[in-house]
């Protein structure tokens, strides 16, 4: 069996060193009101793009093994996988955004919805014929009128009065 080259080692741990700093920033995100308002955004978007770096590099782990090179080969299902990650990123950070009130985790999450729309639209859709094509259009429309749902009810929703 090949030996792995030391390069894909070095980019296979880069996905696992993700973990640790993102929990690190995420502890220094404002504990307690503890840091300026900056810090506390910018540790907040470090967490968020190395949650982001550590679910692509974990997807690509799953196609590829341990040797996560580059220079490897992407399939199809790869790409989807991909798109399906963000996706489900976009959604936690929706859900997480909205349970703690943190503006930065709903403008990832749009961010991550929008740019998965985009890579969906325009790369993953082209290869796609027939009913497939039909049927990938139809689930995304339907996560997209969810995650409208969820902001209109939960995110911009009005506060009730209370009546005395």
């Amino acid at each position: 069996m090949p030996r792995p080259r030391a390069s894909s080692i070095r980019r296979a741990r880069t996905g696992r060193a993700c973990t640790p700093a993102a929990a690190l920033c995420a502890a220094l995100a404002n504990p307690a009101g503890a840091l300026p308002r900056r810090l506390a955004q910018a540790t907040s978007v470090a967490a968020i793009l190395l949650v982001f770096a550590y679910a692509t590099f974990e997807t690509r782990r799953a196609f590829h093994g341990p040797a996560i090179g580059w220079d490897l080969q992407t399939t199809d299902a790869e790409y989807y996988a991909y798109s399906a990650v963000w996706l489900l990123l976009g959604l936690v950070l929706l859900a997480y955004g909205v349970w703690r009130r943190s503006r930065e985790a709903r403008w990832a999450s749009a961010f991550f919805v929008i740019v998965t729309t985009f890579k969906v639209f325009v790369f993953d859709l082209a290869g796609l014929e027939g009913a497939l094509r039909a049927l990938s259009f139809l689930g995304l429309g339907v996560a997209l009128i969810g995650i409208g749902l969820v902001y209109q009810r939960v995110v911009f929703a009005k506060p009730l009065m209370r009546q005395t």
